[in-house]
């Protein structure tokens, strides 16, 4: 056997134990976790996939009662990376309540998705997931009121753009990054909860029917069970399941709510004409994740191979990562209508870009012409790829 085919080996058994990590964590049972099992683990290959599908926390938690079976470095490895994603998520609780604070005195009204607020909705603390970012939705109408908000908090916008341009991308975009490059840290305001092709629920229904907050620490209001069922599995669909985190999150979701909420979160799928896609969610918690879901919520004829497909990429190390890696062979199964799969070619393919409105400024009257700047990107790309080869 050769030294990469040893290396693959590795990284198998550390995708497989990781899948055993998340079993444990939602059943909260950690019975096929063995000593022998742990035994042959690459502790090192372990950890940089928990860290790249964000579960260290999840992790710890399971990995904790079994520390001893683990070499003593290794373990000290795994709660150093949790101890540091806790203290890093206590920092971002901190700019959430000042970003909230700070919008609220401007009159915006905001939601917060997922991070923080959806750790302590599932897991019952901040610390106990790994956050990459804050998200927040706003009303497209407050959008700009937003951005130049929070840009005077010291948050650097991505794309330099002027009023006009702001507006073209408003109209075009559903979201808008903030960094701070010293801090590492990301915002990413949305306007639009999820592209239309993916959204499985209106914003216009999580905003009319959004609950009081989750805890004291987290100031403005929490998606209902339901709308959270359909938006994480949109989330999901919309990234092709590529990390464990995803499947998770929903799984801790499925489990924390009842038999009424998922029969209202089908009832709204089915009647959005998008059950199948919410199906292939359920279907995945189910046989990778061991959620109990009743067989009538998980009827689908067509989820199977999408299924396997899922769980050869997450168990995979010779899996392709990044921009369309794993999403445009799913998209049969996440988009059932074929005029969602008609509205996802055309928004890749002419819809333009933050770079594309960013590089010209264009008057109201002729934003039609950001398609055309659109497909000349893409033309020059293909003409640049062809000369490669």
């Amino acid at each position: 056997m050769s030294l990469i085919d040893k290396a693959h080996d590795k990284e198998r058994l550390a995708a497989a134990l990781l899948l055993a990590c998340l079993r444990a964590r939602v059943t909260e049972s950690a019975e096929g976790l063995t000593p022998e099992l742990l035994a042959d683990v690459d502790w090192d290959s372990f950890l940089r996939l928990a860290i790249r599908h964000r579960v260290v926390p999840a992790v710890r938690h399971v990995l904790e009662p079994l520390a001893g079976a683990i070499p003593r470095q290794s373990w000290e490895n795994i709660r150093d990376a949790a101890l540091s994603f806790a203290a890093a998520n206590e920092r971002w609780m901190n700019e959430l309540e000042h970003l909230l604070l700070g919008l609220k005195k401007n009159g915006v009204p905001c939601l917060a998705l997922r991070g923080l607020p959806l750790s302590q909705q599932l897991y019952g603390n901040i610390h106990s997931r790994q956050v990459s970012d804050i998200d927040l939705l706003v009303h497209p109408a407050d959008a700009a009121r937003s951005m130049a908000v929070i840009s005077t908090m010291g948050w650097m916008p991505m794309f330099r753009l002027d009023a006009v341009q702001t507006q073209a991308f408003i109209r075009f975009r559903t979201e808008r990054a903030f960094m701070r490059h010293a801090e590492h840290l990301t915002v990413d305001l949305h306007w639009r909860s999820m592209p239309p092709a993916f959204s499985l629920v209106s914003d216009e229904a999580l905003w009319r029917e959004a609950q009081a907050p989750v805890s004291d620490h987290v100031r403005g209001p929490a998606l209902r069970t339901a709308h959270l069922l359909l938006h994480l599995c949109a989330h999901g669909n919309k990234h092709g399941w590529n990390r464990f985190a995803y499947v998770l999150d929903l799984a801790m979701a499925l489990r924390r709510s009842g038999p009424a909420d998922l029969a209202e979160a089908l009832a709204i799928a089915e009647a959005a004409g998008k059950r199948e896609a919410f199906v292939f969610g359920l279907i995945l918690c189910r046989d990778l994740a061991c959620v109990e879901v009743p067989d009538e919520a998980c009827a689908s004829s067509r989820a199977g191979e999408g299924i396997r497909r899922v769980q050869r990429f997450l168990l995979d190390p010779c899996s392709v990562w990044g921009r369309l890696g794993q999403e445009r062979p799913l998209l049969r199964y996440m988009l059932e209508r074929g005029r969602d799969r008609a509205r996802y070619y055309a928004d890749v393919m002419l819809t333009p870009t933050g770079i594309e409105i960013e590089k010209i400024s264009l008057p109201r009257p002729l934003w039609f012409l950001y398609y055309f700047v659109r497909l000349g990107r893409l033309a020059i790309k293909a003409v640049r790829r062809t000369r490669a080869l």
